[in-house]
């Protein structure tokens, strides 16, 4: 085989990898569960190679000098650094409201997470294992209470009041069941 025919092949390698990598990425984090964890766990495999390949691509700029042999590789590096750093749901994340508090309880699988905005709307995450259960609504503070208003649907696993205490946030109301106790890793309420 021609170095030519290879250098062709790599590229093409190179190009096909990339579109797989972002796309297993993505398909794995939307299907969630056991299937979507092996998918992006496969992506992450496909990114190796594709790192190996990018390394033989290096070696083949530096000895040929030849220009054309930059795209597949400027390609696979964006490929990589969008699987590694996530830039789309970053660049989402500063569209929306800064959180001025968040907290977390943790389970012994998973842990449940409240994210408060500044436009007096939350996040509030379920902790489902290998999902994404998160609800959304609007909350609001009266003295020491934060109430949590859930727009649509309304988890069953939290209660809509909690009092700020010294160790978080502390769940109101009579339960047989676990109570959330939310530690606060992150405050900017202006009165709290």
């Amino acid at each position: 085989m021609s170095t030519e025919k290879k250098i062709r092949q790599t590229t093409t390698t190179i190009l096909i990898l990339s579109l797989v990598l972002i796309g297993l990425k993505y398909f794995g984090l939307w299907l969630e569960g056991f299937a979507g964890m092996f998918l992006v766990l496969f992506a992450a495999l496909t990114g190796l190679i594709l790192l190996g390949l990018l390394g033989v691509r290096i070696v083949t700029i530096f000895k040929t000098r030849n220009i054309k042999f930059f795209f597949p590789f400027v390609i696979g590096t964006i490929a990589i650094l969008v699987f590694v750093f996530s830039p789309f749901e970053k660049f989402k994340e500063k569209l929306k409201s800064p959180v001025v508090l968040s907290g977390y309880c943790e389970h012994t699988v998973t842990t449940v997470g409240l994210s408060l905005r500044q436009d007096k709307s939350f996040e509030y995450n379920a902790g489902a294992f290998m999902s994404k259960e998160i609800y959304y609504g609007n909350y609001q503070i009266n003295n020491d209470t934060l109430i949590l208003n859930f727009g649509d649907k309304s988890p069953d696993n939290v209660k809509k009041k909690l009092i700020f205490a010294d160790k978080g946030l502390l769940e109101i109301g009579d339960t047989s069941t676990h109570r959330h106790i939310f530690k606060i890793k992150y405050n900017k309420l202006t009165n709290k």
